[in-house]
């Protein structure tokens, strides 16, 4: 039977064998830079939020390729 401490070290090692979802937070910190300059562009509030919307649909192909990279 296993006890807590058991499955607590389990949890730890499957954590860090899965990189604790770091293809996520690489892929949100490339695509956060594009909108933060884009919303220091003058310009109408509506453009910006189209670009920012368009810029945001990278963030789960760039995590796909992160998690491949990263593999």
């Amino acid at each position: 039977m296993m006890i807590k401490e058991d499955l607590e070290k389990l949890k730890l090692d499957l954590s860090v064998k899965s990189k604790n979802g770091l293809n996520f937070t690489l892929a949100a910190s490339i695509v956060w830079l594009p909108i933060a300059y884009i919303w220091t562009l003058h310009g109408q509030v509506y453009g910006k939020s189209i670009l920012s919307f368009i810029i945001g649909s990278l963030l789960l192909p760039l995590a796909f390729f992160f998690q491949n990279f990263l593999k």
